[in-house]
Protein backbone atom coordinates (compact mmCIF):
# COMPACT_ATOMS: atom_id res chain seq x y z
CA UNK A 1 0.00 0.00 0.00
CA UNK A 2 2.51 2.16 0.74
CA UNK A 3 4.93 1.93 -2.66
CA UNK A 4 1.79 2.47 -4.45
CA UNK A 5 0.72 6.14 -2.19
CA UNK A 6 4.69 6.53 -3.26
CA UNK A 7 3.88 5.91 -6.58
CA UNK A 8 0.96 8.73 -6.72
CA UNK A 9 2.65 11.43 -4.84
CA UNK A 10 5.69 10.95 -7.21
CA UNK A 11 3.47 10.86 -10.61
CA UNK A 12 1.50 14.37 -8.67
CA UNK A 13 4.64 15.60 -8.44
CA UNK A 14 5.57 15.24 -11.74
CA UNK A 15 2.27 16.26 -13.17
CA UNK A 16 2.75 19.88 -11.31
CA UNK A 17 6.17 20.20 -12.35
CA UNK A 18 4.94 19.68 -15.74
CA UNK A 19 2.31 21.82 -15.67
CA UNK A 20 4.28 24.89 -13.88
CA UNK A 21 7.08 24.44 -16.82
CA UNK A 22 4.62 24.64 -19.51
CA UNK A 23 2.62 27.62 -17.90
CA UNK A 24 6.04 29.56 -17.39
CA UNK A 25 6.78 28.80 -21.07
CA UNK A 26 3.19 29.96 -22.23
CA UNK A 27 3.24 32.87 -20.27
CA UNK A 28 6.79 33.89 -20.72
CA UNK A 29 6.31 33.22 -25.10
CA UNK A 30 8.92 30.45 -25.00
CA UNK A 31 7.01 28.24 -27.57
CA UNK A 32 5.77 31.59 -29.69
CA UNK A 33 8.49 34.06 -30.60
CA UNK A 34 7.68 37.52 -32.11
CA UNK A 35 8.71 37.98 -35.86
CA UNK A 36 10.33 41.31 -34.96
CA UNK A 37 11.77 43.18 -31.56
CA UNK A 38 9.69 46.43 -32.25
CA UNK A 39 6.14 46.46 -31.22
CA UNK A 40 4.62 49.17 -34.24
CA UNK A 41 2.66 47.63 -37.51
CA UNK A 42 5.19 49.01 -39.91
CA UNK A 43 7.94 47.32 -38.35
CA UNK A 44 5.21 43.87 -38.21
CA UNK A 45 4.52 44.13 -41.73
CA UNK A 46 8.27 44.59 -43.06
CA UNK A 47 9.02 41.34 -41.04
CA UNK A 48 6.09 39.70 -42.49
CA UNK A 49 7.24 40.58 -46.37
CA UNK A 50 11.45 39.49 -45.27
CA UNK A 51 9.56 35.55 -44.46
CA UNK A 52 7.49 35.27 -47.05
CA UNK A 53 10.31 36.24 -50.02
CA UNK A 54 12.17 33.83 -47.50
CA UNK A 55 10.56 30.60 -46.44
CA UNK A 56 6.57 31.25 -47.42
CA UNK A 57 5.46 28.59 -50.55
CA UNK A 58 1.69 28.56 -50.11
CA UNK A 59 -1.37 31.50 -50.20
CA UNK A 60 -1.46 33.70 -47.79
CA UNK A 61 -4.01 36.56 -46.92
CA UNK A 62 -3.32 39.73 -43.77
CA UNK A 63 -4.49 42.47 -42.55
CA UNK A 64 -3.87 44.85 -39.85
CA UNK A 65 -6.54 46.98 -38.05
CA UNK A 66 -6.86 49.75 -35.97
CA UNK A 67 -10.09 50.76 -33.98
CA UNK A 68 -11.91 48.43 -36.32
CA UNK A 69 -10.30 49.75 -39.47
CA UNK A 70 -8.38 48.07 -42.16
CA UNK A 71 -5.02 50.02 -42.41
CA UNK A 72 -3.18 47.96 -44.55
CA UNK A 73 -3.69 44.46 -46.51
CA UNK A 74 -1.12 42.06 -47.47
CA UNK A 75 -2.25 39.03 -50.30
CA UNK A 76 0.18 36.36 -51.80
CA UNK A 77 -0.20 33.74 -54.02
CA UNK A 78 1.52 30.52 -54.52
CA UNK A 79 -1.03 29.91 -57.62
CA UNK A 80 -4.43 31.25 -58.26
CA UNK A 81 -4.61 34.89 -57.07
CA UNK A 82 -5.38 35.48 -53.83
CA UNK A 83 -7.42 39.06 -52.87
CA UNK A 84 -9.75 39.94 -50.08
CA UNK A 85 -12.74 38.10 -51.22
CA UNK A 86 -10.83 34.70 -51.10
CA UNK A 87 -11.77 31.86 -48.72
CA UNK A 88 -9.43 29.30 -47.15
CA UNK A 89 -9.68 26.20 -45.56
CA UNK A 90 -7.96 26.70 -42.36
CA UNK A 91 -7.43 24.79 -39.27
CA UNK A 92 -7.18 25.95 -35.73
CA UNK A 93 -3.01 26.21 -35.71
CA UNK A 94 -2.99 28.64 -39.18
CA UNK A 95 -5.30 31.04 -37.16
CA UNK A 96 -2.77 33.78 -36.04
CA UNK A 97 -4.25 37.03 -34.44
CA UNK A 98 -2.12 39.28 -32.85
CA UNK A 99 -3.50 42.49 -30.20
CA UNK A 100 -1.26 44.82 -28.61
Amino acid sequence: MKKVLLYIFGTACILIVWAAIVFTGTIGGWFHQPITKEHTSQYFREAVETELHKQFVGNFAMATLKEGIVGYEKFHSAGKPVDRNTVFQVSSLSKWISAK
